[in-house]
């Protein structure tokens, strides 16, 4: 701006951005997003694994015995 530097401070969540001047990237703007405090969702992979594996193993080893005895 001809004022100098403009520092604004929203939430991307809120609708009424949509409606806002600042909802357009103009050039020489600098976006910074600040990280979450929240703990990110995890999964117990070794858990998940052992049942997709198991599951499709025997969903593949049904499927092949089908097709020896039509």
């Amino acid at each position: 701006t001809p004022y100098g530097p403009v520092i604004k401070e929203f939430s991307l969540a809120d609708r009424s951005i949509l409606a806002s001047e600042y909802y357009y990237i103009m050039p020489n703007d600098i976006i910074y997003a600040m990280p979450r405090q929240a703990r990110p969702f995890q999964i117990n992979s070794t858990v998940w694994t052992l049942f997709l594996t198991t599951v499709t193993s025997a969903m593949g080893v049904i499927a092949f015995f089908r097709t020896l005895n039509p």
